[in-house]
């Protein structure tokens, strides 16, 4: 005799429940699982039931009458055994679903519970810790989904774990209900071992009857055709989606569907022949995971379920974890609902279950000891309210937690004593014992974001002056990054490490912006190898006002004592720093720096390179009250492309307040330079990413006197005045 399963495909509901009630009196294994044949081939059968094998082939369905109660009531009689009163069905009795769930649920030890309707929910599922509602698929509009998962969050009486056992129609229902005792079956078939069961997550932007996948799109059109003529819905008429795949090809028992509306058994704006969550029933699925309305999904949600699933959870205990995530100040949002059985899982169940945590309360929150079992991607646990009034975190205390950035969730259900923590990983987290600590969730100085913010709002200037993003887009997006996560924080689902970069935020902005400060610095000098750069010929267009300061700001040159006009750049549109850009009549933009810098930048008048060799002298005051970090770069224009070298052309270092420091940089002009009009360009930013400029215009004279003359055609000898002595 085959070992394999074996489903038998039945008349109609009267034939279906004489062998259901055959089924439950003799036991599962020595018979076949009923289901409707609905007038489907053997070939059909066998592609929904893959492994089983198919007693026989049914006539087409008869139509099912008004019996289906008395059919229910019948297979309640039959029932073997005493049933676990903490795990109900409510069914509707009237309806042909009754019978199929009350045959799930005689087979699985729930209570059953029949109802002439599903309104009086809250009354009867009070007190359950795990509830299926089943009947036909018109009851589960969103008003009625919405009703019951708020009721689920609110009332700390309601079951934990809720599935809806519903389908496009009655064969649908029953092919459900095989389908997933045949799952349950499966450990006994293999001799005890309970495999692990094949699941797909798809996270994917999508409605309720298309999604993004893979590089197509997964369709819930059911094989129909009402013909081109017909003025119903019918997607299928010149579908403009060329990877079209139907949604009973994913072969899977379990889908996780992180897509919005993926649950909408009614009430949808499609018809239930469109509906994807009932094409995916259509194929080998019997539990499926998904939200019935729009969510706020993001990839850390998308690994929180993930993560769950494959740590042994049940899909009720993840659509449940999932629903309550929320904090002191914050609302919960629930939408994910099981259609099926909530307590399936794909593996059994985490080994963590039969360790409960150590608790240790202290001044500063609850210090927890828990224990992770072998491959385990998320723990879940179930703590005491810390008495604070602020947002809760999760401060990891040993070793192992701290090595890597991992997310947790945390669930306040109102009322309740208890918070709901997840910790969770793409990775296994820890095997062992796991310490950290349930504390009041840090708060970042807005002042301090506020100033960042600013600052980075000034790389614009950069971005201007470099004809390009590159040395700033990286480091920028990294450091907005960490500052939308302080301020928001703590976030539904946050980091592990989240608090600490809280606590210690204004050392992690430091070390984004030294990053950022350094690799500016060396654009700039890079960008100085090919070409004269004056800044302020690049970024004038960010200033809606340019004019000049006035006689009061208005002075004289330290190079050669010529008078120097002072330009006003102004922004009073995006609010970027005020500067001053000084001109000087002989030597073109000698200063461009902020208005009221506390970095005070000159360097030693030098007139003429007549050596290869030129030593720069360059002097820097910190006018300020605090220490700062500067990056310095200085060459003379165009400085690669004339093969001009040099060394400490490149410095960062800091100044101590009100201190005066000078640094010395070598400029290495090859020989034969040419003879010209140079300018040496300095640039200083400071870890606030402030920019300042000084530039002087040198003569080179590098050759030998007599080379020298020859090149310009000349005997005399060359006045010293032109040399600028």
């Amino acid at each position: 005799m085959s070992s394999a399963p074996r489903v038998q495909p039945c008349d109609g509901l009267v034939d279906y429940t004489r062998h259901a009630v055959d089924w439950l009196q003799v036991g599962g294994n020595a018979r076949a699982v009923p289901m409707l044949a609905g007038g489907r081939s053997r070939a059909h059968l066998e592609a929904l039931f893959p492994g089983a094998e198919i007693v026989q082939t049914g006539p087409a369905l008869e139509a099912p009458g008004a019996e289906s109660g008395a059919l229910a009531e019948q297979l309640l009689a039959a029932r073997q055994g005493d049933c676990d009163a903490g795990r109900l069905l409510l069914v509707q009795a009237c309806c042909p679903q009754s019978v199929p769930a009350v045959l799930y649920a005689l087979a699985t030890g729930r209570r059953v519970k029949l109802v002439d309707d599903l309104d009086g929910f809250d009354i009867e599922l009070a007190g359950a810790k795990s509830a299926i509602l089943g009947g036909r698929a018109e009851l589960f509009s969103k008003a009625f989904l919405k009703r019951l998962l708020d009721w689920a969050h609110r009332n700390p009486k309601a079951p934990r774990q809720l599935g809806i056992l519903s389908g496009r129609d009655i064969v649908q229902v029953c092919d459900l209900v095989a389908k997933s005792l045949l799952a349950r079956l499966a450990p006994t078939v293999t001799d005890g071992v309970a495999p692990v069961a094949s699941y797909a997550l798809i996270g994917a932007h999508g409605n309720e009857i298309h999604l993004d996948y893979l590089d197509g799109v997964l369709c819930g059109r059911a094989r129909v055709d009402h013909g081109e003529a017909d003025a119903r819905f019918n997607c299928g008429i010149d579908c403009p989606h060329a990877n079209r795949l139907e949604a009973d090809r994913i072969g899977a028992r379990i889908v996780l569907l992180v897509s919005c509306d993926g649950f909408t058994p009614s009430g949808g704006l499609a018809p239930s022949d469109f509906s994807l969550l009932f094409r995916l029933l259509d194929g080998p699925a019997a539990s499926i995971l998904a939200p019935y309305k729009h969510i706020q999904a993001n990839e850390s949600l998308i690994v929180m379920v993930e993560a769950m699933a494959r740590s042994g959870y049940s899909l009720g205990e993840i659509a449940d974890a999932v629903n309550a995530r929320s904090n002191r100040q914050m609302l919960a949002d629930p939408a994910f609902l099981v259609l099926g059985d909530p307590e399936i899982s794909v593996i059994p169940g985490p080994p963590s279950e039969r360790h409960p945590p150590e608790i240790v309360e202290t001044p500063q929150g609850l210090l927890i000891r828990a224990r992770c079992g072998p491959a385990q991607r998320a723990l879940r646990l179930s703590l005491p309210v810390w008495p604070a009034k602020s947002p809760l975190a999760v401060l990891p205390v040993d070793d192992a937690l701290r090595a890597a950035d991992r997310l947790f969730a945390i669930g306040m259900r109102p009322g309740s004593e208890r918070v709901d923590l997840v910790l969770f990983d793409e990775d296994p987290l820890p095997e062992g014992r796991l310490e950290f600590a349930l504390v009041e969730a840090a708060k970042a100085d807005p002042s301090v974001i506020a100033e960042t913010v600013r600052q980075l709002d000034g790389c614009r200037l950069f971005d201007a002056v470099l004809d390009s993003t590159g040395p700033t887009t990286v480091a920028s997006h990294s450091l907005r990054k960490l500052l939308r996560a302080a301020a928001a924080f703590p976030r539904p689902i946050e980091n592990l490490l989240g608090q600490s970069r809280v606590l210690h935020l204004p050392s992690l902005i430091r070390s984004h912006m030294m990053a950022m400060q350094t690799a500016l610095a060396d654009a700039l000098l890079e960008a100085l190898a090919e070409q004269r750069l004056w800044i302020s010929q690049k970024y004038c267009d960010l200033f809606a006002r340019v004019v000049r300061a006035g006689a009061p700001w208005d002075g004289y040159c330290p190079h050669c004592s010529n008078h120097v006009t002072t330009w006003l750049y102004e922004d009073s549109l995006t609010r970027l720093a005020t500067r001053h850009v000084l001109i000087c009549d002989r030597c073109g933009i000698i200063s461009d720096a902020p208005a009221g810098s506390l970095i005070e930048i000159a360097f030693d008048t030098v007139g003429t390179f007549r050596r290869n060799r030129q030593d720069l002298a360059i002097r820097v005051r910190n006018r300020g009250g605090v220490r700062i970090r500067l990056s310095l770069a200085v060459q003379i224009n165009a400085w690669r492309s004339t093969n001009v070298g040099g060394s400490d052309c490149r410095v960062d270092f800091e100044l101590e307040p009100a201190d005066t420091c000078t640094h010395r940089a070598t400029l290495n002009l090859p020989d034969g330079f040419p003879d010209d009009v140079l300018s040496i360009q300095l640039f200083c930013v400071t870890e606030a990413l402030e920019l300042s400029f000084v530039s002087q215009k040198v003569v080179s004279i590098v050759r030998p006197r007599g080379a020298r003359d020859r090149a310009r055609g000349v005997s005399e000898p060359i006045s010293r005045a032109w040399l600028g002595e």
